[in-house]
């Protein structure tokens, strides 16, 4: 049995497999940042990362409002009838 035919075949599968793989990632390696830039995907993460880090600062300032406040417990008091 002459196995030479399965060995070309074999062969010219894997390169053209790998040749896909190949220009498949090039391609998504050239399309990623337009894509990014269309979607305004970059705009979005630096927005979101002020917006975080705005979070931060006002969660550290009501903490600290927090800490200031008396331990007298009016503020839950039921209001007075008048």
């Amino acid at each position: 049995m002459d196995f030479e035919i399965f060995k070309a075949g074999i062969l010219s599968a894997l390169l053209i497999g790998s040749s896909c793989v190949f220009f498949s990632l090039a391609i998504w390696l050239l399309m990623r940042p337009v894509v990014c830039w269309y979607f305004k995907i970059n705009q979005n993460i630096e927005l979101l990362t002020e917006i975080r880090d705005l979070l931060k600062k006002q969660s550290v300032n009501q903490n600290a409002i927090i800490k200031n406040l008396p331990e007298d417990n009016s503020r839950w008091a039921p209001p007075k009838k008048i």
